[in-house]
């Protein structure tokens, strides 16, 4: 364990601001649910017969302040991964879907964050140390994702597959079969009863003349009354 973790692990949360800037998560809530079984074991009857630590209003009031703490947390990291996702290519429609907002709402959720980021650069520039947030180019940067329309790629139909391609001597082959219910072929197939599709159905899964493979129907057909398909 690193000195960092013991100090973390030995301190008292009271408030979400007793949580030092740049905590972990994962630390966070590894503290919040060693106070939250304290809080559990206080449920546990009187008698209970092994020795346990029973939580009390400070294991309660550390618990509301930690997930207040983490819930700034992920609401103060929202912004980021939004620049984040559109960097990479995802479009506002995306990242609207994934936060469950209009995408309005999160255009305005980046643009805020990154106006304040450029305070906050500002603000270290004025008191003549090194700044932090958004410079001038990178603040120009967020701003232009937050206007662009990359919606429309997005939303294009995708171009429609191209249709199988049948020979014409398969396509002869399968209406020869059609025509011709319940009498074999040269090559030993029975014409086919169809119910759905019979020239497509025909046209994609019949065999050309002299397959190697045998002919399987779909499902949706059956062989004429009387007749009894040969492979």
């Amino acid at each position: 364990m690193t000195e960092a973790r013991a100090h973390w692990d030995g301190l008292t949360i009271r408030r979400p601001d007793d949580v030092p800037a740049a905590t972990p998560l994962v630390w966070q809530t590894a503290k919040l649910y060693v106070h939250a079984d304290r809080l559990m074991n206080a449920t546990l009857p009187a008698n209970f017969p092994h020795d346990i630590e029973r939580g009390d209003a400070d294991d309660a009031l550390a618990v509301l302040a930690l997930r207040e703490s983490m819930r700034r947390d992920i609401e103060a990291g929202r912004a980021v991964r939004i620049r984040e996702a559109l960097e990479l290519g995802a479009s506002w429609g995306d990242v609207a879907a994934a936060l469950d907002v209009d995408q309005a709402a999160a255009r305005t959720l980046l643009r805020d964050w990154a106006d304040g980021q450029r305070a906050l650069w500002r603000h270290y520039e004025q008191e003549d140390v090194q700044p932090f947030g958004l410079d001038a180019d990178a603040h120009a940067a967020v701003l232009a994702l937050c206007a662009a329309d990359q919606d429309q790629a997005a939303t294009e139909e995708a171009p429609a597959a191209a249709p199988w391609s049948v020979r014409d001597e398969t396509r002869r082959y399968a209406e020869a079969l059609r025509a011709t219910p319940g009498t074999a072929s040269a090559d030993g197939h029975t014409g086919w009863e169809c119910t759905a599709g019979a020239s497509l159905i025909a046209e994609a899964t019949t065999p050309a003349p002299a397959a190697s493979a045998p002919f399987t129907p779909p499902s949706t057909c059956a062989p004429r009354t009387g007749t009894t398909p040969r492979s």
